[in-house]
């Protein structure tokens, strides 16, 4: 993923506020940088293969943040599509905290809608607030069942939301899977991830 000249800035490996049995969360975990003063700019993350749609769909990890954004945009923790910035009719799902309501939100698009541009649906992942310098774990999981969908998303092991109304399999496309900005680098992540899973 390129760096954007900006080395200093590229993700790196390290061990923040360690937990659990033998300190499985925090070591060796991803530290994200954001960008220079913390705008978004252009700045690197990771870049993974594509995944087929199924009929279940489930993305869990731990984040850990030491500080809030400090400009008013939304930062990308892991999206599915051509950019994650840009709208397209090959949107998948995307991650972000989300600045105005201080929370973390999941947008996705489904097969039931494969014309429309951008994210058809959103959904909240995490309370309003996040609790800064601890490690938070995070879950969504989709589910479809023939003619209605149910996607539900967690919080340190409690469910946020349930949202109903979709119909159809999380939107396919053949789009990589940019974790800490989108494919343009633009909505650059500050903080840590650790044990990211992603199954489909």
């Amino acid at each position: 993923f390129p760096s954007h000249d900006t080395p200093e800035y590229n993700p790196t490996i390290g061990t923040i506020g360690t937990t659990g049995t033998n300190g499985f969360v925090g070591s060796r975990a991803a530290q994200f940088k954001g960008s220079y003063l913390d705008t978004d700019t252009a700045a690197a993350g990771i870049s993974l293969p594509g995944f087929t749609s199924s009929s279940y769909f489930l993305i869990s990890g731990w984040v850990y943040m030491e500080t809030t954004p400090t400009s008013a945009y939304d930062p990308i923790l892991i999206t599915r599509s051509p950019d994650g910035v840009t709208g397209t009719t090959s949107d998948s799902f995307r991650l972000e905290y989300d600045y105005s309501s201080s929370r973390f939100q999941f947008h996705f698009s489904t097969t039931a809608n494969t014309t429309s541009t951008g994210f058809d649906h959103i959904m909240n992942v995490s309370p309003s607030g996040i609790t800064l310098n601890q490690w938070n774990h995070f879950a969504v999981a989709y589910t479809n069942a023939g003619s209605s969908a149910a996607v539900s998303s967690y919080w340190n092991g409690n469910q946020v939301q349930k949202y109903t109304g979709a119909t159809g399999t999380i939107r396919n496309t053949k789009s990589s899977v940019y974790v800490g900005c989108g494919g343009s680098g633009m909505k650059p992540f500050k903080g840590w991830l650790d044990d990211l899973v992603g199954l489909s």
